[in-house]
């Protein structure tokens, strides 16, 4: 799991604070941080998507936004490690000497004595019947990575192969310290947003008044 955590400099929250009231300044740094977080995290799905064979929407669905409270004016996006398939995300392929998927045009992950194998297709990969049953932990209508056990050619426990855990994708697309800066640019044009925002409410009211 990674988190990366979004703040406005704590100078700026006391000069906020000289010019406007508590009650606006605090409910402007709450905005600009929880609709900040949220740009955030499709800016990183977006940025992953494009670096590798996979969905955005699918990213996104391993990325969580942890919101302000009225205590704690940080906001979290944390990133968990769920991985994704290499034959579903990463087009694996069968060679002689194992499964090969490209991830992106400078990885590649190789998995050594494997086999791909598609259910009720058993015999086309040469798996091989051993006491009495074919591999475990196929699952129906999808195929699957498994596992050699070494140079025999009988599958092991049937565990499916997967591909990298979506924070190792985001540490490997070298895309994290350009996209912090963005962030942060982000953050303070929301911040200047909502802050006229509510300061031109209170003068509308003021006016009316």
């Amino acid at each position: 799991m990674a988190m990366m955590s979004l703040e406005i400099n704590k100078e700026d929250i006391q000069n906020l604070l000289k010019t406007f009231s508590g009650d606006l300044a605090r409910k402007a740094i709450r905005s600009a941080l929880d609709k900040t977080g949220t740009w955030s995290k499709n800016y990183l799905s977006d940025l992953v998507s494009q670096n590798y064979n996979i969905k955005s929407s699918d990213v996104k669905k391993a990325m969580k936004v942890i919101r302000t409270t009225q205590t704690n004016l940080c906001t979290s996006l944390i990133t968990r490690g769920s991985a994704l398939s290499l034959i579903d995300y990463f087009k694996a392929i069968q060679d002689a000497t194992g499964v090969t998927a490209t991830i992106s045009p400078t990885w590649i992950k190789r998995t050594p004595h494997a086999f791909i194998n598609v259910p009720n297709s058993s015999k086309k990969f040469g798996i091989m019947k051993r006491k009495g049953h074919w591999a475990q932990g196929i699952s129906a209508g999808k195929r699957v990575i498994m596992m050699r056990k070494g140079k025999e050619r009988y599958p092991t426990t049937g565990k499916a192969g997967w591909g990298p855990q979506v924070p190792a994708l985001l540490a490997r697309s070298k895309v994290l310290k350009p996209a912090e800066a963005k962030m942060i640019d982000h953050l303070y044009r929301e911040l200047e947003a909502q802050i006229t925002k509510r300061a031109m409410g209170q003068t509308r009211v003021a006016e009316i008044e």
